[in-house]
């Protein structure tokens, strides 16, 4: 570990010097420290359970045998001390961000007293096979080892990525290369994120409720960022202050559940005017009724596409009410119409 560890170190210090070994220590050593997010998760959420019944049945037998002497013994002290500290040190208050794969460690030693069990059953029914024991062992197996690897093969061939995979689609195709994307997740993948944080992981959530990151700097990053796209997901959702702010006053729905930079407004019979304040600047389709004439800054315009620079304009309008609409081009369109009228 001393080695790895010094490689890793050299290395930075080779190709980034002095700074790269700061920013290590800064942006991951004390802010991994600072952590905030101590969701506990438990180690058996389904059909698993069976296994570590059966575990505890097998650490039974050995404690019965052995008593305590079990923690002198050359392969369960072994087996038994780690695990034990282990799990010990997951349920620590202070131990943050415990999921599911964090008690991986345990595993392989729960199924080793698993196996015990099974084995130690097997071989009470092989001494005296009458019906109630060998069901018993049958129960065993099926409790303990069909049942989750039948779950375990479903959850592995079952199609569980379709919906993120088409979502990542969709951005990649409503933003160009280069340009943000709004999105809680990381499915932004080859686009960059609107925000520093990256994703909004639970921690990040906690620090802007406890107001350690505001919401505020949270949501300038956003504008600064001029994301042609945002998915709306429960992470950005979640947030109700200025980031919803953005989200309402700058983006429109589009395709497959996804927001387009855009704006929409419900107008009345009459005449009216409007500040709209687009986040990004680029090519613009306008869609309003045919009841109503709409200028932009003065200008009499049609609906279709228009070439708009980003920030406020002003939008007036007269004629029969309905819904004056503003929706930025997709990647696709901004290049085939740019070469048409190029």
């Amino acid at each position: 570990m001393a080695l790895s560890l010094g490689a890793l170190l050299c290395g930075l210090w080779a190709i980034g010097g002095m700074s790269a070994l700061q920013g290590l220590y800064e942006d991951v050593i004390r802010s991994s420290m600072g952590f905030v997010d101590f969701a506990k998760t438990r180690p058996a959420f389904g059909s698993e359970v069976g296994v570590f019944i059966a575990a505890g049945f097998g650490l039974l037998l050995v404690v019965r045998v052995r008593g305590l002497g079990i923690l002198r013994h050359p392969v369960h002290s072994v087996l038994i001390l780690p695990a034990a500290s282990i799990a010990i040190a997951l349920q620590l208050p202070g131990t943050p961000a415990v999921y599911q794969h964090a008690w991986l460690p345990v595993l392989p030693v729960v199924a080793v007293y698993a196996g015990l069990a099974l084995t130690t059953l097997a071989e009470w029914a092989r001494q005296s096979p009458t019906p109630w024991r060998r069901g018993l062992w049958a129960l065993a197996i099926g409790v303990a080892v069909v049942v989750p690897a039948g779950e375990t093969l479903i959850f592995a061939v079952r199609d569980q990525n379709a919906a993120d995979l088409q979502l990542m689609r969709s951005e990649l195709w409503l933003a160009c290369r280069g340009e943000a994307v709004l999105d809680g997740t990381a499915l932004y993948v080859f686009r960059p994120a609107a925000y520093r944080q990256g994703a909004l992981i639970r921690g990040v959530r906690e620090w802007v409720a406890r107001g350690v990151l505001s919401e505020q700097d949270l949501a300038d990053e956003i504008r600064e960022a001029r994301a042609p796209v945002a998915h709306p997901d429960f992470r950005i959702l979640g947030m109700i202050g200025p980031v919803a702010d953005v989200l309402r006053r700058h983006y429109v729905a589009g395709p497959d559940g996804l927001l387009v930079a855009g704006a929409e407004i419900t107008v009345e019979e009459g005449t009216g005017r409007f500040v709209v304040d687009l986040l990004a600047p680029g090519l613009y389709l306008l869609s309003f009724g045919s009841g109503l004439t709409v200028a932009i800054d003065g200008i009499v315009v049609r609906t279709g596409w228009h070439p708009l620079p980003r920030g406020p304009m002003e939008l007036t309008w007269y004629g029969s009410g309905g819904t004056i609409r503003l929706t930025l081009a997709t990647c696709q369109e901004r290049q085939v119409l740019g070469a048409r009228r190029s």
